[in-house]
């Protein structure tokens, strides 16, 4: 008994001499105590089986202790009431009175062409799992999918997708889409794309798809980016209606030039003496290009002699424009019109006003001004300092190929936006003056916007102008037949 008292006593103080000899060694190493706890104290993730992964596969894709099968499509999906709830359309379906809440096999019929069982596994799928995975191609059927079982988280995703993977390849995809099922945010936003890209896409074989309606709406809209003057909206509808009528062309943007020429001159050997807007095959795109300013195209020698030699409009349409633009003349040099000098209104402003544009692929000094004859007011915009935007009334500092007007001061009221983007036409940045109304004397120039420091490039600098005061009278439109 002693013996093995002994012994226990002699181990407990081995054990309490190796413990003690433990803390001052912990002791001693405040650094070593201090790490320790930290190491004690961290989280550490470890991944195991997702419980949403085998819900996903179990019940969703294997299908096991289904109280409902669904057939869609031609396919049968074995599911489950208490996930399908969770979309009103099933809810609705399975609480009420309706005859299929009881039945164990239910038939749906789809009406809309744009579901596909595709889509349906994705929907379908969303309920059993939090997230979901859609390519870009498949947004338009997913939304159609959604909007019909009212699964409105889905929906936002699509919506954040389709920001997201906006470009040329899929602008009008998302734009149709958005119009057929209430998207109405997305939709906006095609639209602003259409608006800064169209005269700027690397490859523009996508407007194709662009209907006369939406080309119409794009067109006529003040916020468009025109690259450089208004007649070169004339020139894109010439690209758009060759492509509409040659969908499987492919080749790049100058290639294109070439091609649509050919088209026009071979329409013009069909129908002799006729413009082909004239033709049956042409009348149809007549309001498209009534959305065109063009008083602001015939101000120019250079743009009327190319309308007339390439017979797509009748230059007899443009007649109400020239007497519109020389009654403007009139009030201008005989000293009745010396610009808006009251305030324009924002909507009048936007619908009278002439629509100028520049890209500018890369930081530096630039100067120039925009071709056409601009009522005695030579307007110089200059970039200086790498980041200086200023407007100028030139008179006297720079040499100028038509007559410019002397008064002392000259009123003008223009709007200037520039915006940097991305390679898929993105917006990366955005400055504009809003609508600016000032008073100008003989060169005379001011700073209209100041880039930052950091400024992205490429940017659009696109730039609206009113030079003489808007009329009572309404603006001239084609003078085409049955008008």
């Amino acid at each position: 008994m002693g013996n093995s008292l002994n012994y226990f006593n002699s181990r407990e103080n081995n054990k309490a001499e190796r413990v003690s000899g433990n803390k001052r060694k912990r002791d001693e190493c405040p650094e070593l105590n201090n790490a320790g706890l930290e190491l004690l104290n961290t989280p550490k993730r470890k991944r195991i089986k997702s419980t949403s992964k085998y819900i996903y596969q179990t019940l969703f894709l294997d299908g096991e202790n289904s109280d409902v099968t669904l057939h869609v499509l031609g396919q049968e999906w074995k599911l489950h009431k208490l996930y399908l709830k969770q979309s009103p359309y099933f809810a609705s379906m399975f609480s009420g009175a309706w005859k299929e809440s009881d039945m164990p096999r239910i038939e749906l019929d789809i009406i809309d062409e744009n579901i596909t069982c595709e889509a349906l596994k994705i929907a379908f799928g969303s309920l059993y799992k939090d997230d979901v995975f859609i390519k870009p191609v498949q947004l338009t059927s997913v939304i159609a999918t959604a909007t019909l079982l009212q699964l409105e988280g889905l929906l936002l995703q699509c919506q954040v997708m389709m920001k997201d993977t906006l470009s040329s390849a899929t602008v009008c995809d998302y734009y149709y889409a958005s119009c057929s099922y209430g998207l109405k945010d997305v939709s906006i936003q095609c639209l602003d794309w259409l608006t800064r890209n169209i005269l700027i896409a690397a490859n523009l074989t996508f407007i194709k798809d662009v209907t006369a309606d939406l080309m119409k709406t794009v067109i006529a809209s003040p916020h468009l980016v025109v690259i450089q003057v208004e007649i070169d909206l004339y020139t894109l509808l010439k690209k758009w209606i060759f492509l509409i009528h040659n969908k499987s062309w492919t080749g790049d943007n100058k290639d294109l030039v070439k091609a649509t020429d050919l088209f026009y001159k071979e329409k013009q050997s069909e129908c002799p003496g006729l413009c082909y807007l004239e033709t049956d095959e042409g009348r149809q795109y007549v309001p498209v290009f009534s959305a065109v300013r063009w008083h602001h195209v015939v101000n120019d020698l250079t743009s009327l002699r190319m309308i007339e030699n390439e017979k797509i409009l009748p230059h007899s349409w443009l007649e109400p424009m020239f007497l519109y633009g020389w009654r403007r003349v009139l009030a201008v040099e005989q000293g009745h019109d010396k610009g808006p000098i009251e305030k324009v209104d924002n909507e009048v402003f936007n619908t009278c006003c002439a629509r100028f544009g520049r890209l500018i692929h890369k930081a530096g000094e630039y100067c120039w001004r925009w071709i056409g004859y601009s009522y005695g007011v030579d307007l110089l915009l200059s970039i200086t300092s790498g980041r200086l935007v200023t407007v100028k009334r030139n008179t006297h500092t720079q040499a100028c190929s038509q007559a410019v007007s002397l008064q002392d001061q000259r009123y003008i009221a223009y709007r200037l936006t520039i915006c940097s983007f991305d390679c898929d036409g993105k917006e990366l940045s955005r400055k504009s003056t809003d609508v600016k109304h000032i008073s100008l004397g003989k060169d005379e120039e001011e700073i209209a916007l100041v880039l930052d420091s950091d400024q992205k490039f490429p940017i659009s600098v696109s730039m609206n102008v009113l030079l003489i005061s808007p009329g009572q009278e309404p603006l001239p439109g084609l003078k085409y037949p049955n008008r």
